[in-house]
């Protein structure tokens, strides 16, 4: 009996541990975007914006990676070879950029004592945009490699969920989230305390850290997980036998998933919030770097408050709320958000209180808004996911999610292009109309946030009644239903037109044109870029 329960805590421990480091791994790459791509770049408010969605796409992905591990096993495992190809794909990216110099960063440093980027002088470095692509294609690499690991990561702790008795279904995944929270909260420290050097716009002087420091970091951590893997991963106690290859039929069943009316609703749910999400006021960047004057170290400080909050918040509701509604759960942090977001960032625009610390009760309140309504999606996943599909299931929600969010980048830069508020000359000049266009346009992303309320009924209340819509939707003969392929088709569109929209933000040619977020191109020499401008 000892025997067994070792086993079991180990491979709990395993899991655990795996979670931790891509928890590490997707948090460090994606909060070096600010100090790297916001400061020592200084790419413009919606290029950082749309780089952000393209990188959601590689995300994206993770349904091909999971659909592969769930019906292409390898020497008759579903997960281990695909955890350890991904892992060597990050291990040889993160070399490469390990290896690759990089240019001078966009502003200049002041002399003296006064050690601060310059944002009032010309650039010393123009071209830092237009450099910045080669680094946008290797990042975008990395986190496709990324996703696949993340995937097959999902799929192992959904199988292992779903053999929970039911007054404990969901203590697993909280453990899971719990370490990855873990993982995320090492790698916002690591971040924050290395990058707060000048260049990337913090307040550390005499401390030349570069970039390629860093990914030397990562690429030792990728290695050190990837031989973990090989030693200590085993599935065997989840997967009895050596399954067959069943290509046609998982494709089967995963049209079937669009087919049943509990999933299409969970799925047009996931691409509607994201893309509600993703609509956001372009100022935020640049208000956030020259009014709120925010240091990395303060980012990654914030940010751990947060995963302690998260974590004590999960912690929580596994003993006290596991039964609780969570349509309630949702409103509330969706109300509490807006009602806390509004009055600081009226404040931070209007210079009544500027201060990196208060304007980040916004960005804390949204993460975890954020984290409650990913968190709430995957407690729904575990009751929805059915056997053998485990990893499609999971992957299939969150590959519509980055849908969303690409569609919700290239809507966002296209409706606030008349603001013009991408560019630092706004902000560093700081007058009554730059502030009343910065808040119109935050209000307009508010009121359009709101709007999330009216479609909570698209997830159930709990875990009972997802259970039921799952048992009606199986007596019911859906398949000649055109409510699928109608949504399918939708966001195909989507996502192929919000992708070009978001990659014409990355070409110099094409950034300025207003469709894709920018002020208008010049057609000739006496065009005034700034003549379409609401408020300038």
């Amino acid at each position: 009996m000892s025997l067994n329960v070792n086993k079991k805590l180990r491979g709990s421990s395993i899991y655990a541990l795996h979670f931790i480091q891509a928890g590490f791994l997707y948090t460090s790459f994606h909060n070096l975007a600010y100090p790297l791509f916001g400061r020592y770049f200084n790419l413009a408010s919606h290029q950082y914006s749309s780089l952000r969605s393209l990188y959601s796409l590689a995300w994206g992905c993770k349904i091909f990676f999971s659909f592969c591990s769930d019906s292409l096993p390898v020497f008759g495992y579903r997960r281990l070879p695909y955890l350890v190809t991904a892992l060597s794909a990050i291990s040889i990216i993160l070399l490469i950029l390990s290896l690759k110099p990089i240019p001078e960063p966009y502003y200049a440093i002041e002399s003296g004592d006064n050690c601060t980027q310059k944002l009032s002088d010309p650039p010393q470095n123009p071209e830092a945009p237009n450099e910045a692509t080669s680094y946008v294609l290797l990042f975008f690499l990395w986190y496709w490699a990324l996703a696949c690991s993340d995937s097959t990561i999902d799929a192992l702790i959904t199988q292992r969920s779903k053999l929970e008795p039911d007054e404990k279904r969901g203590t697993l995944i909280s453990c899971a989230r719990i370490s990855r929270q873990l993982g995320s909260m090492f790698a916002y420290l690591a971040v924050g305390i290395l990058f707060n050097t000048v260049n990337y716009g913090g307040s550390f002087c005499g401390f030349d850290f570069k970039f390629n420091h860093f990914t030397w970091i990562l690429f030792v951590f990728t290695i050190v997980g990837l031989i973990y893997a090989l030693m200590f991963t085993n599935e065997k106690d989840i997967d009895k036998e050596k399954e067959k290859i069943e290509v046609k039929r998982k494709l089967a069943e995963l049209w079937s998933l669009f087919h049943k009316w509990y999933y299409l609703k969970l799925l047009i749910f996931a691409v509607y919030i994201s893309l509600i999400s993703s609509i956001r006021s372009p100022a935020i960047l640049k208000i956030q770097i020259h009014w709120a004057q925010v240091n990395p170290i303060t980012i990654g400080f914030v940010h751990v408050v947060g995963g302690l909050i998260a974590s004590g918040g999960m912690i929580i509701y596994l003993k006290f709320f596991l039964a609780s509604n969570w349509r309630k759960i949702l409103a509330v942090v969706t109300i509490f958000e807006v009602f806390t977001e509004l009055p600081v960032v009226t404040m931070t625009i209007f210079d009544v209180i500027r201060n990196q610390y208060f304007w980040f009760v916004d960005d804390l309140v949204y993460s975890l808004t954020r984290f409650w309504f990913d968190y709430v999606m995957e407690l729904v996943i575990v009751e929805y996911a059915p056997n053998g599909i485990e990893g499609i299931s999971y992957a299939l929600v969150w590959a519509f999610y980055t849908i969303g969010q690409s569609t919700g980048s290239a809507i966002s830069n296209f409706i606030m292009s008349p603001f013009c508020l991408t560019s630092d000359e706004r902000y560093l000049r700081d007058s009554s109309e730059d502030k009343l266009a910065s808040w119109i346009s935050y209000l307009l992303s508010v009121l359009v946030h709101l709007s999330t309320l009216i479609v909570l009924f698209l997830v159930p209340k709990q875990k009972t009644q997802a259970l039921e819509w799952k048992e009606k939707s199986l007596k019911v003969e859906t398949r000649n239903s055109w409510n699928a392929l109608i949504f399918v088709c939708l966001c195909v569109c989507g996502l192929i037109g919000s992708s070009a929209l978001n990659l014409m933000t990355m070409f110099e040619s094409t950034r300025c044109l207003m469709i894709a977020g920018g002020p208008g191109c010049a057609s000739n020499d006496q065009f005034d870029e700034n003549s379409n401008c609401i408020l300038y």
